[in-house]
């Protein structure tokens, strides 16, 4: 870390700006692939319980159960 800012005090400004952009975007595209790991993995979840009730639904049924009962 302490090199990289070295490097960095080093650069010239349109350097640094170039940078400073090129960071800006990763962060964002880091953002944007977390937010959407995390939307991913709460959708998988809701269809998952989703399953699982329709299974236990089917399981009644066979049984000669409602799934109100």
């Amino acid at each position: 870390a302490l090199k990289e800012k070295l490097d960095y005090l080093k650069m010239s400004e349109r350097e640094k700006r170039e940078y400073d952009t090129f960071i800006d975007y990763a962060r964002s595209a880091w953002g944007m692939i977390d937010n959407a790991r995390r939307e991913g993995k709460e959708e998988g979840k809701r269809e998952g319980a989703h399953q699982k009730a329709r299974e236990i639904a089917l399981a009644l049924k066979r049984q000669g159960l409602s799934p109100d009962e």
